[in-house]
């Protein structure tokens, strides 16, 4: 049996936002290029050497940037509305269920209806779905983050994703 825990900060919460972002929001982000080019394009047909041209241009430019912040926004918000005893998150993992005990109430989950393994430098990741994943600090597994990792992947029959978060900053709030 594996022990596991997570404190959630607004820091994780955007750390997960953008895992999920970078590992199933390719749909979202083709629309978010799509819908820059638009404004890009006309400003180009009408031309570099006049105002409203470069104004479109700059407004597409503006968009496509501000729009891959909308995960952000969309973490902050549930950081905020989540009430705070169900922050601190402890994880069993036995050898039927994963158990996710939050704010007094646990929940067991099969291993098989897990979606996706996903891992970064310092957490794990949980999908249940593409939008929804559990997050475990990796210092915080008993047993050790190598055995830790290779019993979910013997028990969900999936294999581990290794992304790379960046953090950036923002210069347009």
């Amino acid at each position: 049996m594996f022990k596991a825990r997570m404190t959630h900060t607004e820091k994780s919460c955007l750390r997960l936002a953008r895992v999920q972002n970078t590992c199933f929001g390719r749909g979202r982000n083709t629309v978010r290029l799509i819908l820059a080019a638009i404004p890009f394009i006309v400003g180009c047909v009408i031309g570099l050497d006049t105002t409203v041209g470069i104004l479109f241009i700059v407004s597409a430019c503006f968009f496509y940037y501000k729009s891959s912040f909308m995960c952000d926004s969309v973490a902050r918000n549930a950081f905020v509305q989540t009430p705070k005893q169900f922050l601190d998150v402890e994880y069993k993992l036995d050898v039927e269920f994963l158990r996710i005990c939050s704010g007094g109430i646990e929940k067991r989950i099969g291993y098989r209806s897990l979606y996706a393994l996903v891992s970064d430098k310092k957490y794990a990741y949980l999908f249940i779905n593409k939008q929804q994943a559990y997050m475990i600090d990796f210092q915080t597994c008993s047993g050790g983050m190598e055995a830790f990792c290779n019993f979910l992947s013997s028990k969900t029959g999936l294999e581990w994703k290794v992304i790379n978060i960046v953090e950036r900053p923002s210069f347009i709030d």
